[in-house]
């Protein structure tokens, strides 16, 4: 989402025109017919270091005009063309970035988040200043735990390590399953 917003004159303090590796790197999602030159992608792959001087040599020129109106525009003009030139299958994908974009504006995409939700594997090493710690496990855990020996400690150190990210408070929270350690 930063590299296709690059160009914009809202993309914030490092503004530039699109490089080849930036072009490259947004273009792959790009349908595959109807919005690219012929051997557009092949050209990127090989120039991927240098300038581009010209966007003709990537774009077909009626969709490099309707991008040319989407620069010109709001940053919600230039996300609206992109995801409308997407392959379907990748629309679903820019979606929370582009929600937070035209929420916030493109800066939000690099500040720290406030609330992360993830599991006890997902934000290893992460410490914040409150932890909600739930105790169920997935199928797989569930059966590690169900087992004595390593296979169980290995599931109460997981649960240790969740304990230990909170610098400030912890929440033990109640088991919303049978499938959970026992605190």
């Amino acid at each position: 989402m930063l590299a296709w917003l690059v160009p914009h004159a809202d993309s914030g303090r490092d503004r530039h025109a699109w490089r080849n590796a930036e072009l490259k790197l947004t273009s792959e999602w790009f349908r595959s017919n109807g919005v690219l030159q012929p051997g557009a992608r092949r050209s990127l792959k090989i120039l991927a270091s240098a300038n581009v001087a010209s966007l003709d040599s990537v774009f077909l020129p009626d969709v490099l005009a309707s991008l040319m109106v989407a620069l010109e525009g709001s940053t919600a003009d230039l996300l609206s063309w992109y995801r409308a030139h997407l392959a379907p299958d990748f629309r679903a994908r820019i979606q929370f970035p582009f929600d937070i974009v035209t929420a916030r504006g493109t800066a939000a995409l690099c500040n720290e988040p406030k609330v992360v939700v993830g599991t006890i594997h997902s934000v290893r090493g992460g410490q914040a200043d409150v932890v909600y710690l739930f105790p169920d496990l997935s199928k797989s855990g569930e059966e590690q735990y169900a087992r004595s020996g390593a296979s169980r400690d290995s599931v109460i150190r997981t649960f240790y390590v969740g304990a230990t990210r909170a610098r400030e408070t912890l929440y033990i929270c109640a088991a919303e399953s049978g499938a959970a350690v026992s605190i």
